[in-house]
């Protein structure tokens, strides 16, 4: 318990993952917008999408955004996001 299944612990470390130094709760959702992305590679959530277990994770993705805008957003957070493509510079998509 408390531990992350092994493939997504190998993808975290080939994204760069520094372990402890991401709380929980970012990590959790991150890997929930990391399987969306690998399910819709060419799409991101819109603003209003929950996950099937219901995490708001289009509002995840906006708050993202705002915390980057404000310069709030950790380094190594950024540096994960832009891995898997995540542009900073647009409006989140309604899809």
């Amino acid at each position: 318990e408390g531990r992350l299944p092994q493939y997504q612990e190998d993808m975290l470390n080939q994204l760069g993952f520094l372990w402890g130094h991401i709380p929980r709760p970012w990590l959790n959702a991150f890997e929930m917008l990391a399987e969306f992305r690998n399910d819709f590679p060419n799409e991101w959530p819109a603003k209003d999408y929950n996950t099937p277990s219901g995490y708001p994770l289009g509002n995840w993705c906006v708050r993202q955004n705002q915390k980057h805008r404000k310069g709030n957003l950790p380094l190594e957070c950024e540096d994960m996001l832009v891995k898997i493509g995540f542009d900073f510079g647009i409006k989140q998509k309604v899809t």
